[in-house]
């Protein structure tokens, strides 16, 4: 099996971010913040196959982290979420992750995720202090027993994108030859 990797959006992002801020949220810190990210990607990914933001993620001292939100999250002012860039699954779980987690403190979800499987694999042979990936392959150490066709979702949603990437690729050739062709040719 292929290590599954999803396109990051940062406009997902930044609007998850923004999701949660506007959802009430009083102590979102950015502990929190990534925390309700991990919850988020971990359980869209079990229910339709893909994670909502493609963050990568790294196991750090306080658990599972995505790395591009770790990063951005300091420089991020306050902003309303624009909806328009979910899909209606992707609210269901921002909603759902709100609801379940939003009053939890981060010190407490800092020991739920450091529970969760996923984390402890990537954690095993981690120093204190450093960083390794954790792969969205290891989210499915955590998987509820109803989110069984999850990875073969997320297994073609792999294959689509390799191979509409690769379309994208053999098109781009063809046109950059095109061009050479006909410079050449005048």
């Amino acid at each position: 099996m292929a290590t599954l990797k999803f396109r990051f959006d940062l406009g997902k992002l930044v609007n998850a971010l923004a999701f949660f801020a506007d959802a009430g949220i009083g102590d979102l810190s950015k502990l929190k913040a990534t925390k309700l990210l991990y919850l988020a990607d971990q359980r869209h990914l079990f229910k339709f196959g893909r994670p909502i933001t493609g963050d990568r993620y790294i196991a750090m001292d306080l658990g599972p982290v995505p790395e591009s939100a770790y990063q951005l999250i300091g420089r991020l002012a306050e902003s309303v979420p624009d909806l328009d860039v979910f899909s209606d699954s992707e609210i269901e779980v921002l909603k759902g992750v709100v609801a379940d987690y939003g009053s939890v403190g981060a010190s407490d979800l800092v020991r739920l995720t450091h529970q969760h499987g996923a984390y402890q694999r990537a954690d095993a042979g981690r120093a204190p202090g450093s960083i390794v990936e954790l792969p969205y392959d290891y989210f499915f150490d955590d998987a509820p027993a109803d989110s069984e066709g999850a990875r073969t979702l997320a297994d073609n949603e792999q294959a689509d994108r390799a191979f509409a990437e690769a379309l994208d690729a053999a098109g781009r050739r063809a046109l950059a030859k095109k061009r050479h062709d006909s410079q050449v040719a005048h």
